[in-house]
Order: C-alpha cells, then sequence, then structure tokens
C-alpha cells in the first residue's frame, strides 16, 4: 500500500513539474533564461502530488474527485496565462478569469494575427490541458489491468509532446519567481525593509489631494456646454502614422499639450483619472461637481459598459445618463454595433439628455479596441498589414466618426458654445520594448496620448506636459467653476510633470509595471522581467539600472505604488 503510494505521489509529481516547466517554458519566452522551475514551484507541487497521489492510494474514494479537478483548473488557469501574456504581455490571475477570459479568449484571440501566429508556432501547446487531465486522472484508475497500461501509454506519449515545448529550458538557470506562487498571489515587490527616500524626492512618494486654485484663464469660458471625445486606445506616436484630418484641424487652433499622460493605460484606469482626478474613485468626481453647476451629464459609448466594471464606475462618477450597447441599436443593414452610431443616436440621446440646456457629453468609441475593427470598407487601406494596419485604419475611421460626430451635434444647435475636448482613453502597443497590447505597461506607446480643448474663444496654446488628471480640473477652470479636490490642476498653471505611472489590474488583482515621470525622465519597473529602465520621458536611450541605483528606484517606485493604494 506504501509502495503504491510513493509511486501515485512520484508519478503525479514527475507529469506535473513537466507540465509546469512547460507552460513557463512558453510564457517567458522572450526571457527563455528566466523560465526555468524554481525551488518552490518543485515543492510547492510536491505537496500537491503527496496528498493527492497518497490520498488516492490509500483510501480511494469519489471525494477525490473535487481535489482532481482542483488540480485540472489551476493547470487550465496557468495556460492560460501563459497564452495571455504572449499575447497581450498580461497576467491572468485567478479573479480575471470570469471577467477577462470569458470577454477575451472566444473573441480578441479568435481575430488578432498575434495570436494566430501563437498558435502556428506553438500546436503542441494546445495539447497540454489535455495531458494535465490525463496525468491528474490517473491516480483515479484501478490499479494494474489493461486500464492502467493504456492510461500510462497515453501519459508516456503526451510527455512525449510537453518535452518537444520544454526542450532544454527546464535545465536552464531558474528564475527569482515561483510559477505557482506568483500565479496565486500578487508578485513580490522590490522593496528592501526600511527604505528611505532622498529627500528631494519625498514629494513623489505620497501627493496630497488639494482644490486646484484657479488660472488667470477662469471664467472665460462661463455658460458653455462641454464634449469629452475619448478615442479608445489613441497614442500619439501612433495617430502620427494614420491620417487623421478632423483632429488635425482641431489641434491648429486648440490649446494642447506636447506630452499627455494618460497615469493607467486600461480603460477603467483612464476613467477614474479623468473623472475623479485620482486612481481610483475616491472623493467628489468633477461630473457630479459639473452636475451640480447644471450641466445635464450624460455618458455615450456603443460598448457593453457592464464588461469590466465600468458601469458601475460610471454611475459612482455621476452621470445622470448612461447610453451604452444595451440602448443602441446597429444602423439598417449592420448586424452589430458600430461607432457610427454615435453620430446619430448618440447625437440624439445628447439633445434628449440636454433639453436645450447646457450639458457635459462624454464620448467613448470603440473601433480601436482589441482586436481593432473597420466598420466602413473605404477605411480599409492596410489590408494585409496584419494587426497594426488595421488599427491604424480604424484610427482613421474613428476620425471620421467625430467628424460626424461634430457635423451632427452642430445641425442641432449644440455646438455653438461648446468646449471640445479630445483625448484618448490610453494608448496602444505593437511590440516596443518587448510588450504588446494595453495595461501591460507605463511606455509612450501607452501612456502618452494627444490632448486638445477646442474653442471659438479659446486662443491656441501648448502646454508642455499635463495628465489625464488635469482635464476636468481645466474644464472647471475654463466654465468658472471650482474643481474638487484632486492631484490635477488648470493647464494653465502650467505645473511640471511629476507623476505616478502603473499600468493597472486589466486581468488580475496586482500589476506587473509601474514606475514615476520627474524632471523630465520616467524610471519604470517590471516585476515580471524584473527589469529596472530609466529613459526620457519620451522612452528615448533607455539605459537599465543596476546596483544601488537600482535597489533605490525600484524600492521608490514601489513605495509610490503602495503609498497610493495600489499594488
Amino acid at each position: 500500500m506504501l509502495l503504491r503510494a510513493l509511486y501515485r505521489t512520484l508519478e503525479l509529481y514527475a507529469s506535473g513539474i513537466v507540465l509546469l516547466g512547460a507552460i513557463k517554458a512558453v510564457k517567458l519566452a522572450c526571457h527563455r533564461h528566466r523560465a526555468a522551475l524554481g525551488p518552490l514551484d518543485h515543492a510547492s507541487w510536491a505537496g500537491f502530488a503527496l496528498v493527492l497521489g497518497g490520498g488516492l492510494a490509500l483510501a480511494p474514494s469519489p471525494a477525490a474527485v473535487p481535489i482532481v479537478l482542483l488540480g485540472f483548473f489551476l493547470f487550465v488557469g496557468l495556460w492560460l496565462d501563459a497564452l495571455l501574456y504572449r499575447v497581450f504581455t498580461i497576467e491572468l490571475g485567478p479573479g480575471g478569469v470570469g471577467s477577462i477570459v470569458v470577454a477575451v479568449l472566444y473573441h480578441e484571440l479568435a481575430e488578432l494575427d498575434l495570436a494566430r501566429r501563437f498558435w502556428r508556432e506553438n500546436r503542441v501547446y494546445t495539447l497540454l490541458p489535455l495531458a494535465a487531465l490525463v496525468a491528474l486522472t490517473r491516480p483515479l484508475l484501478t490499479p494494474g489491468g489493461a486500464a492502467d497500461l493504456t492510461s500510462a501509454v497515453l501519459l508516456a506519449m503526451y510527455l512525449v509532446l510537453v518535452m518537444a515545448v520544454v526542450r532544454p529550458v527546464l535545465w536552464r538557470r531558474p528564475g527569482t519567481s515561483p510559477h505557482l506562487r506568483t500565479f496565486l498571489w500578487a508578485r513580490a515587490l522590490p522593496l528592501d525593509a526600511g527604505f528611505v527616500p532622498r529627500r528631494e524626492h519625498l514629494h513623489l512618494v505620497a501627493p496630497q489631494a488639494a482644490e486646484p486654485p484657479p488660472s488667470t484663464r477662469h471664467g472665460s469660458l462661463a455658460g458653455a456646454s462641454v464634449l469629452l471625445i475619448t478615442v479608445e486606445s489613441l497614442s500619439r506616436r501612433h495617430a502620427r502614422l494614420a491620417s487623421l484630418p478632423t483632429l488635425t484641424r482641431l489641434a491648429a487652433g486648440a490649446v494642447s499639450s506636447a506630452r499627455h499622460f494618460c497615469i493607467s493605460p486600461t480603460t477603467n484606469g483612464a476613467h477614474f483619472a479623468l473623472h475623479f482626478g485620482a486612481y481610483g474613485d475616491e472623493g467628489e468626481s468633477a461630473v457630479a461637481r459639473l452636475a451640480s453647476e447644471g450641466l445635464a451629464t450624460v455618458y455615450v459609448t456603443p460598448i457593453h459598459t457592464s464588461l469590466y466594471g465600468l458601469r458601475r464606475l460610471l454611475d459612482r462618477a455621476g452621470f445622470a445618463t448612461v447610453i451604452d450597447a444595451e440602448q443602441l441599436a446597429p444602423r439598417a443593414g449592420h448586424q452589430t454595433l458600430d461607432d457610427w452610431v454615435l453620430a446619430d443616436q448618440g447625437v440624439a440621446a445628447i439633445a434628449a439628455a440636454a433639453r436645450g440646456g447646457r450639458y457635459f457629453a462624454h464620448v467613448h468609441t470603440s473601433h480601436t479596441h482589441v482586436p481593432y475593427r473597420v466598420a466602413e470598407e473605404r477605411f480599409r487601406r492596410r489590408t494585409g498589414e496584419g494587426d497594426r494596419g488595421r488599427f491604424l485604419d480604424g484610427l482613421e475611421e474613428a476620425d471620421a466618426v467625430v467628424a460626424a460626430l461634430l457635423a451632427a451635434l452642430e445641425k442641432r444647435g449644440l455646438l455653438d458654445d461648446t468646449l471640445v475636448v479630445v483625448s484618448g482613453d490610453h494608448g496602444q502597443s505593437f511590440g516596443e520594448f518587448g510588450y504588446w497590447s494595453h495595461g501591460s505597461a507605463i511606455t509612450a506607446e501607452q501612456v502618452d496620448v494627444p490632448l486638445l480643448l477646442a474653442h471659438p474663444r479659446l486662443a491656441a496654446f501648448e502646454v508642455e506636459a499635463s495628465s489625464h488628471f488635469d482635464v476636468l480640473p481645466t474644464v472647471c477652470d475654463l466654465l468658472g467653476v471650482p474643481a474638487p479636490r484632486g492631484l490635477g490642476a488648470s493647464l494653465f498653471l502650467n505645473r511640471p510633470a511629476e507623476l505616478f505611472l502603473w499600468a493597472g489590474q486589466p486581468s488580475r488583482g496586482s500589476t506587473s509595471c509601474f514606475g514615476l515621470v520627474h524632471e523630465r525622465r520616467k524610471w519604470l519597473v517590471d516585476v515580471v522581467t524584473q527589469r529596472c529602465l530609466t529613459m526620457s520621458w519620451d522612452d528615448a536611450q533607455p539605459v537599465e539600472l543596476q546596483g544601488e541605483e537600482r535597489r533605490y528606484w525600484q524600492a521608490l517606485c514601489s513605495s509610490a505604488l503602495l503609498a497610493r493604494g495600489l499594488k
């Protein structure tokens, strides 16, 4: 009996550790020297194998089925984590399975060229969940006989296939992050006990929210309405690669920013920064403050705001009216919603909410979100150029949608005295610095977005740097409305950029990349790849920090993360 328990335990341990090694090898293929399993991985799986294998051998029972299922779903979670990291450079946590996997895997992954390339290059990877199921259910079979022999042969076949994925990576230098632990719990921050920031950096750790003072432009647009347009994933760098005549025309006579940081490159993170002037929904929102001044508040988008908790955020911000995919209908002759409905049904919703009075409307487009949709054939100029080409085509269509939206508002008389604000909610990466999509890094492609404010009574003006924290305080300043407490201020105060940036939590309860902007430079910490870079705030001339400077800036950025209540 004891020998059987030992055999089952060793069998589970051996098969499981190979499967774990295969998954980790695929996930960190671009960092192969860190892909091997560490001691904690071996110890964690050995403990699970001892409980499962030993328990089944000594006292087989249907009660073991839940344990087998738990182990299987753990493997599937790790398998999905590696897949999402390779395609989006974001890590999956247990809490993200319901919100991210269901929304992403069956839609976005099916249409991305990057995902299809991953499957072509890692065909055997599809077999790993089946291999895990065979390995875990084998102890449930009655020892001996044909069933036992058959399962052993199948297991051997699958392990041979798995080893084709692993190659020699299992025997490379182990990484410092245990694979199982970092899937189930947040990665440890590079923060030394007793860390004390230098005096000149104390203000970077924990800045205090405050009521922004008025500028010399305070009240210059009193009585105006406000239209805020956020174009999904519109980064400044990629905007330069597309033809955007509408935004170019608006920018010619607008207040603009040479570098505008979105703070966090996720839609929710950007909305927090815009509406609350903070990293979350603490305090009073600027939306509520504008509503208290008599502006009808309305949010319009063709997406489902119920996804990712966006609707809860909008309700907390105080929007009186939210129009999304639940209320909008596809255009005649079309099967699905697209951004063009913003120019007719969206404008009608704004008009109904305004009722002839002043309004604050936030309109958010959707086409340039992964997997990058283009509704009209006339905008498909880059067919065959992959994901980036489709994305740039989507930006050009979004520019045309903005033009149609403004024309429709003007036709209804809703643009006569309206401050038009245009920005991207965040940017998008296409492999720069090894990052893809958004919510994965604080690189310029993801956090530097355009910003412009246009009104006939507003003279052209450019500030050196700004952030989403500053957008609605600037609106309040121009309208002569006291802005609520927050981390931002009016652009016309021209404050220096001293910012904490973080990638957000797109699919797990902790972030993977964060850093600081200070004195026109950026410091970036990535806890997955274990990089600590310093560069210009435009990402020029990146340098990997070493030694004491590396330890200091990692600890300073980690302290800034924790001081803001983030993780």
